[in-house]
């Protein structure tokens, strides 16, 4: 039995079990399952959604506070796999006074090679794996407040010499340019597209 009382800390929890049994024609078999376990969903968030309107997505990383990553250390990897698949511009964003981080990188994949670049982050795992549980099949940022915690806001950029090797999503630069004042850079290989998913959500993590 499950003791639903050690999940109690104001963090989502995914629980996974498994069950064995026997059937008449002799063969063995196994249940697997998950369920999640989260606070109770009292505030509204806004956030941005990875996916374009051709399908693909570009890179969301959010680090959990918890984990207590310095700034340093994100430009670090975020700078190694800029190198490794040849990456655009990162835009990193912080809630103030916290060490709750987000990263953005416009340059656009399938989905399958985009989870595959955030298993090789230091991301919250939680949120590498959203899109397999939630409807919509892309990653979430949220950009307004949380409760009564302060939106993310842009503080560093880490430029890239690979920023025209692939496409990027011209609607996601724009909105970072305008709704969270990032720097207007120059981009030649653009994607046409002038629209972004902007997604309503629950949420009952840290609300204050």
């Amino acid at each position: 039995m499950v003791n639903f009382k050690s999940f109690v800390d104001g963090q989502t929890k995914r629980i996974y079990y498994n069950q064995n049994f026997n059937c008449d024609c002799g063969k063995e078999y196994s249940i697997v399952n998950s369920i999640m376990i989260t606070p109770k969903l009292k505030a509204d968030v806004y956030g941005m959604g990875s996916r374009t309107r051709n399908g693909l997505h570009i890179l969301f990383c959010d680090y959990d506070e918890k984990d207590k990553f310095t700034l340093g250390d994100i430009v670090a990897e975020l700078k190694r796999v800029q190198e490794k698949h040849f990456l655009s511009h990162w835009f990193i964003f912080q809630r103030p006074r916290t060490k709750s981080f987000h990263a953005v990188c416009p340059t656009t994949h399938t989905l399958q090679s985009a989870f595959s670049i955030l298993q090789d982050l230091s991301v919250d795992l939680a949120f590498v794996n959203a899109p397999k549980f939630f409807q919509g099949k892309q990653w979430i940022l949220g950009s307004t407040n949380k409760g009564e915690r302060p939106a993310h806001k842009f503080i560093k950029l880490v430029k890239s010499p690979h920023q025209d090797r692939k496409t990027v999503s011209n609607a996601h630069v724009l909105f970072l340019e305008k709704y969270y004042k990032a720097p207007k850079l120059l981009y030649i290989n653009k994607d046409k597209f002038k629209t972004i998913p902007l997604i309503k959500y629950k949420t009952g993590n840290r609300l204050k």
